[in-house]
């Protein structure tokens, strides 16, 4: 039989240094850019995050939506696990002690 397959992960984001909030977009002139605000700016989503890994994971649990919503049933050739993360950016000590 095949190995399982592991697909990966993680929804947090790089703490944001007390204090610096205020500073975030202002090389862009975008004083309502906050590290959180998700804030559209010229083009670009701003905020701690935007760009990692949260596409990643909405985009394969779509999936393995849409694979266990088959009329037919979905019989993978090998077991898929699925590991989502939620402290990933600080070390993962949380995640990893349970």
């Amino acid at each position: 039989t095949l190995k399982p397959a592991l697909v990966m992960c993680h929804l947090d984001v790089v703490p944001v240094e007390a204090g610096t909030e205020e500073h975030w977009g202002m090389a862009a002139g975008c004083s309502d850019c906050t590290p959180f605000s998700g804030k559209i700016h010229d083009g670009y989503v701003w905020g701690r995050g935007s760009l990692d890994m949260k596409s990643y994971c909405v985009a394969f649990l779509h999936a393995a939506e849409a694979l266990l919503a088959r009329t037919q049933g979905f019989n993978p050739e090998r077991t898929l696990l699925l590991a989502i993360g939620h402290d990933e950016e600080v070390g993962g000590a949380q995640g990893h002690s349970q």
